[in-house]
């Protein structure tokens, strides 16, 4: 089988077998036991829900940089469903005012509308979690499996999709400015990186920053490439001249 190697893990058989890749099927004939596998974050090659996958400590870095990356889409995902939920529920206080007192409700496109909306985000914020969820196993697993000191020097350490084991995950509650400075910071190093989600997010962090201190906003004028490597090195001299402090930087920006 053909080796793929990416920032965050292997696959073993270079993306030809994703058909077959996801949770097992009872009831089957022989040549189709399993389901493909469920689409995710990465799009219908989701790799960390695949059986085959295989990862580990040579990969902490690619798989903290996607989970960052799945943590900004969930936490904008659930943002946009509580907004949906609330302009439903000023939508069905009206259709229900509307009703007692025998009056037509002219919002009920609206509503209806309003209602697939959350039900679509909804799922995908579930699949996102699922996806933090997995990646996060992942490199906790690989964080543990790097401790280990009965290792053979020149053994090439995998974590598999293998879920019977025992293990303990600790997240780390950072702030917003840190968590979009990490994506951005990881996207000069890993080709998985995405930071379009952050990139304009820390963009305006960083103009209103030098507003609120007299100088004039320019990084929105910059371009991506320009904002993505500028903006990292201003990061830099910030937590430099605070000693490496990420609560001074946070009461910053």
């Amino acid at each position: 089988a053909a080796l793929a190697f990416k920032d965050f893990g292997i696959c073993p058989y270079a993306g030809a077998k994703c058909y077959e890749g996801g949770e097992f099927i009872n009831g089957t004939n022989r040549n189709n036991k399993h389901n493909p596998v469920r689409a995710g974050y990465l799009g219908p090659n989701n790799c960390f829900a695949c059986r085959f996958f295989l990862t580990g400590p040579a990969f902490i870095g690619g798989l903290e940089t996607i989970f960052n990356e799945v943590s900004l889409e969930g936490k904008l995902s659930g943002e946009r469903v509580e907004k949906y939920r609330i302009e439903i529920e000023k939508l069905e206080d009206l259709k229900y005012e509307a009703d007692e007192s025998g009056n037509f409700f002219e919002g009920d496109v609206q509503l209806n509308k309003l209602r697939n909306l959350e039900l679509q985000e909804s799922e995908r914020l579930s699949i996102l979690a699922e996806d933090a969820i997995l990646i996060g196993v992942y490199a906790a697993r690989s964080k543990r499996l790097a401790g280990t000191s009965n290792v053979a020097k020149n053994y090439f350490q995998l974590v598999t999709s293998d879920k019977n084991d025992f293990f303990k995950i600790e997240l780390e509650e950072t702030s917003e400015f840190r968590q979009l400075y990490e994506i951005c910071k990881n996207a000069e190093i890993y080709t998985c990186a995405n930071p379009q989600r952050a990139l304009p997010k820390r963009t305006l962090l960083i103009d209103k920053f030098a507003s609120i201190n007299g100088m004039k906003p320019s990084m929105c004028l910059l371009s991506e490439e320009e904002q993505l490597e500028v903006g990292n090195q201003i990061t830099n001299i910030v937590l430099a001249r605070l000693n490496g402090s990420w609560d001074d930087a946070d009461k910053l920006f």
